[in-house]
């Protein structure tokens, strides 16, 4: 089986930063997975949220999705550890700037992790 890796953009405003949120699905193009994202703010800190049957289709606010990759369904059970393992911005020393270290930055870290799993997916694919 293959897990398909999505990020979903919910757009703001031009004075704040997109939201960002991790979504992985069994089937392309699917619309029901495992959601990972930060939540929190500037003057609290952030955590990662884990939802395993988010339901993309139920969600009313704006976004978009854009395909990352595939991996196979072995990882589906390190999803969660490996995004728990990226550390999350805590309090800010400036948390009226909607442009300081937010929670795009762990979203940023955690993808960085997921694309490097993408990578070796991909090729022990090609070598396999």
């Amino acid at each position: 089986m293959t897990l398909y890796v999505y990020l979903v953009v919910f757009p703001e405003s031009v004075k704040t930063p997109a939201h960002w949120a991790v979504l992985i699905t069994p089937v392309e193009n699917g619309k029901v997975g495992q959601e990972f994202q930060a939540i929190g703010s500037p003057f609290h800190g952030y955590n990662l949220e884990v939802k395993e049957e988010f339901d993309l289709s139920k969600e009313f606010k704006k976004h978009s999705c854009v395909f990352l990759g595939s991996l196979g369904d072995s990882w589906k059970s390190q999803l969660a550890g490996v995004a728990q393992s990226v550390a999350s911005p805590g309090i800010s020393s400036t948390p009226l700037d909607p442009f300081a270290v937010r929670l795009s930055y762990r979203q940023r870290n955690y993808l960085r992790i997921l694309f490097s799993l993408l990578k070796a997916e991909l090729t022990f694919i090609a070598t396999g």
